[in-house]
């Protein structure tokens, strides 16, 4: 087995990999910050024209030439700087760290004295704006990373790199209008304050109502109808008598699972952390991952502002659909749980 640090690197190597990188479209703008100088050329000109002199010729010139060069050099970075960031990971919990590896590509001739990375992420907490220096065709990296205070659903992007000539006349500005969805879901404890309940017996019994969806209780079969999806198809009895036939689902005896959330803003309690709110979604969570841990079928309804409504199920696909309606579900409902 390699050492520790070198499984770490090429996990690390590997996850980068796979995960997208916002470099698609970007936009170059060369802006002149001066306006000043376009006045003072004219009138230089003008003068120059009307009381010809050295004086006038040696400052049209001088001037003339101080943009030329500063407009060349904008010029250049807008064609030669290019940037790139990576994330990490696309989903992350409450607590674990959110980390980006940022890239900027000098592939002009003249360097880039300053660069700043401007960012439109609304993460809460995570600040990305820096200014970098990037010397002629060299390429500089870093990362940044920040802890995960809230849960919800965010957006990475847009972004942008400014810099300018070293005379500050011309700015130049290459917009990234990319974006990236990412969702910070609560964190799972492992054990939840409240039981799961028994429901009707132990054990792998089944109960004998016919369940409208998949389930892992298949004792019957009966005929195809249009609707049935073409998996739940028996092929052994469809061979034998000559005519489609599909499984017939039953209950497990011991229940499905529906957690019901009370998201009805009026009853709520506190801010922040420390709202009823918050300890509604962790308590759900955490039910949630028992549930799916002992494999019980486990549902989701929420009545807030955006109802969500989840079927039970099981697995690991179950469980992530589960903390992605939990990361986005907000008290702000006007029903309350009675009705």
């Amino acid at each position: 087995m390699p050492p520790d640090h070198l499984r770490e690197n090429l996990v690390t190597t590997l996850l980068e990999a796979i995960m997208p990188v916002q470099t698609s479209n970007p936009k170059s703008k060369i802006v002149l910050r001066q306006r000043l100088l376009l006045f003072m050329l004219a009138l230089l000109l003008i003068v120059a024209l009307v009381l010809p002199s050295q004086v006038w010729t040696t400052l049209l010139i001088g001037l003339g030439g101080l943009v030329l060069i500063a407009y060349g050099w904008a010029w250049q970075l807008a064609k030669g700087l290019r940037g790139s960031r990576k994330l990490r990971f696309g989903w992350v919990s409450v607590g674990d760290r959110l980390s980006e590896q940022f890239v900027i590509v000098n592939d002009g001739y003249l360097p880039a004295l300053w660069v700043e990375v401007i960012d439109d992420s609304n993460v809460p907490g995570y600040q990305v704006p820096i200014v970098r220096s990037v010397g002629a065709q060299s390429v500089d990296r870093w990362r940044v990373s920040a802890v995960c205070t809230r849960r919800g659903h965010f957006r990475i992007g847009p972004w942008a790199l400014r810099s300018a000539d070293p005379f500050s006349l011309f700015e130049v500005t290459i917009s990234y209008p990319v974006t990236e969805q990412i969702i910070i879901h609560p964190p799972i404890h492992s054990r939840a304050p409240v039981p799961l309940p028994a429901g009707h017996s132990s054990g792998r019994a089944r109960a004998r109502t016919p369940a409208w969806q998949a389930s892992i209780n298949a004792a019957s079969v009966r005929a195809y109808r249009p609707a049935d999806p073409q998996r739940w198809i028996h092929w052994p009895t469809t061979a034998r008598r000559d005519e489609l036939f599909v499984r017939q689902f039953d209950l497990d005896a011991a229940g499905d699972i529906w957690l019901v959330l009370d998201l009805h803003h009026a009853v709520q309690l506190g801010q922040g952390a420390d709202s009823t709110e918050e300890f509604t979604v962790l308590l759900a969570a955490a039910l949630s991952a028992q549930a799916l841990d002992h494999n019980r079928a486990i549902g989701l309804a929420t009545y807030g502002h955006q109802p969500q409504l989840i079927a039970p199920n099981r697995g690991q696909g179950q469980q992530w659909k589960l903390l992605q309606a939990l990361a986005v579900a907000t008290a702000d409902g006007q029903n309350d749980l009675s009705r």
